[in-house]
């Protein structure tokens, strides 16, 4: 099964945020953000602009590509090529 690119950024986002500790008030505080706003991301209903993915990745200290990026598939990806080689 194929993510979505919010599913994708969702999951990430849920990820760190379990990661951190930290709750989901205390993060949008921090990012200048609604909280519904960081909920509609966490919950995969709304994609955020670059802007704000950057500052997320600043805030968990991970790259905009940890946060938009399907790790499980290119994990696949990076398998099957070393299959091949």
């Amino acid at each position: 099964m194929t993510l979505g690119n919010k599913e994708i950024l969702a999951k990430n986002i849920n990820k760190f945020i379990a990661v951190s500790g930290k709750d989901r008030t205390e993060i949008a505080k921090a990012l200048g953000i609604p909280y519904s706003t960081l909920t509609d991301w966490v919950n995969g209903n709304k994609y955020p602009r670059i802007n704000n993915i950057e500052k997320m990745a600043i805030y968990f200290g991970v790259s905009k590509s940890d946060l938009i990026e399907d790790f499980r598939a290119k994990q696949k990806d990076n398998d099957a090529m070393a299959d091949i080689i």
